[in-house]
């Protein structure tokens, strides 16, 4: 509870005039995943559900990419603030950590994770690991190759003011790294 309230404290702490809306065409975006997931397909082989797991991929990568940022602004200010509620932010943050891993190996069929959107689950993972000072959250991701990427939007999230004005740049700055800035826009946010 405390977490989702985050969100709405930072939209009203940023100044009214740079309030926006996050928006992506989900349609759109499953015809931009498609060919990412078609790709990690052996030649020949057919693809069946494409369209539907390009769907599922797509509307998970904008949801994250919306969320995780700021969400990791909210994990630290409560982190920070609130210290009563760290036992039971790190149990959460353990549990999200278990199922984050299980997207490395994850298949649908002949479909699999594109492995650069695995940065968003491998940062998260660095995250967690700094917050709750262990070292263990990262390694699945670094013993199959995948940390580098969760350690350039580690780095961005890192040398972004922890400002809430600051969460559009935030998240477009990772949605640069990640390949997908066009792939979503901003609306005017209307309360």
């Amino acid at each position: 509870m405390a977490y989702q309230c985050g969100f709405v404290l930072r939209l009203y702490q940023t100044p009214p005039d740079r309030r926006v809306d996050f928006a992506g065409s989900p349609s759109e975006a499953a015809d931009r995943m498609a060919p990412l997931l078609q790709a990690l397909v052996p030649p020949g082989d057919a693809a069946p559900g494409l369209r539907a797991v390009a769907q599922q991929m797509s509307h998970w990568l904008l949801l994250t990419l919306r969320s995780l940022p700021v969400g990791l602004r909210i994990e630290q200010w409560l982190w920070d603030k609130y210290p009563a509620l760290r036992a039971q932010q790190a149990a959460a943050l353990e549990r999200q950590q278990e199922e984050n891993a299980v997207h490395i190996g994850w298949r649908s069929g002949k479909l699999r994770f594109p492995p650069q959107f695995l940065a968003l689950e491998a940062v998260h993972a660095l995250f967690a690991d700094r917050l709750l000072g262990t070292a263990y959250f990262a390694t699945p991701f670094e013993a199959v190759g995948l940390i580098e990427d969760g350690r350039r939007l580690f780095c961005l999230l890192d040398s972004t003011p922890p400002e809430p004005g600051a969460d559009r740049g935030l998240v477009e700055s990772w949605g640069e790294a990640l390949g997908i800035r066009d792939w979503f826009h901003w609306l005017a946010f209307r309360a």
